[in-house]
């Protein structure tokens, strides 16, 4: 395996079924905790303890500047910034990067404006 490398081939497909539930169990704001199950230029991908099937994304860009991708199996704790509809994923910024951690008015905005995209 080189330094990129892609999840698992059954990964979209449970994220994929799992997500109405998803959505569900891990509003925005919520606490998560998980492991790198993939790793890509643009970031890495998590598997979410608190939604088994889920699947999570650390942008590169919520990662704190001068830092190294985090390694497979590391594990994250951060919190649940966006829904990402088009592919299933939980947007995740970690803890450690307080810069970018939602305050209450920006989740609660950021809720609305998910529920407005969607037709909720």
């Amino acid at each position: 395996m080189g330094e990129y490398f892609w999840p698992d081939d059954e990964v979209g497909p449970r994220a994929h079924h799992a997500w109405p539930a998803t959505v569900e169990s891990l509003p925005v704001g919520s606490h998560v905790t998980g492991k790198v199950i993939g790793r890509q230029q643009f970031g890495v991908f998590v598997s979410i303890d608190q939604a088994p099937d889920a699947v999570g994304l650390v942008r590169v860009t919520a990662l704190p500047r001068d830092t190294d991708l985090p390694a497979q199996g590391e594990a994250i704790e951060g919190q649940v910034l966006w829904h990402e509809s088009r592919n299933c994923q939980v947007i995740v910024t970690p803890l450690e990067n307080r810069e970018l951690e939602p305050d209450a008015v920006s989740v609660h905005r950021l809720d609305a404006l998910r529920r407005a995209l969607s037709g909720e």
